[in-house]
């Protein structure tokens, strides 16, 4: 089994260091703190392979807090062929398909916790995610893979309990809303 090791040096971490702080800032503002400063990535990878891995690199040289992946794997796929040493993982209910993960950086300095009891409706298709950043209040987070209709012709995302989502008032919704539209691709043929 062969394995690469990225080296980065104290210089070159310095500079990441100082490139994350810069994310979403105008030029002047001050370095992002508390639930503020969580930094997130979120990508499709279009059933797995090695966009994954790809997605968690960047993750890694972006030193983001967390990577919320849709489509993350091959139907027949296993979970445990996806792996890398910086992440720990929120892989949704097992026996269902995996349609979200969420891979959480071993340094956070989050605290995050999946609430199942939110999204129990959802079969995998979405995930949430309580976020505590030091010194700021909670934030919520979903991941949103909503592709297709469940049997009785509902959408999964709508099987959330967003009244109890909704109450925390600091919330991101992030994932693949499969919006579909001729705005954005002339060559769309469902919308919207």
């Amino acid at each position: 089994m062969r394995t690469a090791t990225a080296v980065i040096s104290p210089r070159a971490d310095a500079v990441l260091s100082r490139k994350r702080q810069s994310y979403g800032r105008k030029e002047g503002q001050k370095p992002l703190t508390g639930a503020e400063g969580i930094l997130v990535i979120q990508y499709n990878c279009a059933r797995g392979g090695q966009t994954v891995e790809v997605a968690l690199e960047t993750a890694v040289r972006m030193g983001a807090d967390m990577v919320l992946l849709q489509e993350p794997r091959m139907p027949k796929e296993k979970d445990s062929t996806t792996h890398h040493d910086s992440f720990r993982w929120i892989r949704g209910e097992e026996g269902l398909p995996a349609k979200c993960w969420v891979a959480i950086s071993r340094t956070t300095q989050c605290r995050v916790m999946e609430r199942r009891d939110l999204t129990r409706e959802c079969a995998n298709y979405v995930q949430t995610l309580e976020v505590h950043a030091p010194g700021a209040p909670p934030t919520v987070i979903i991941n949103v893979y909503d592709q297709t209709r469940i049997s009785d012709g509902v959408w999964p995302v709508n099987r959330a309990n967003w009244d109890v989502i909704m109450a925390y008032g600091r919330l991101i919704i992030a994932g693949d809303m499969n919006a579909h539209s001729r705005l954005w691709n002339a060559r769309a043929s469902n919308t919207v």
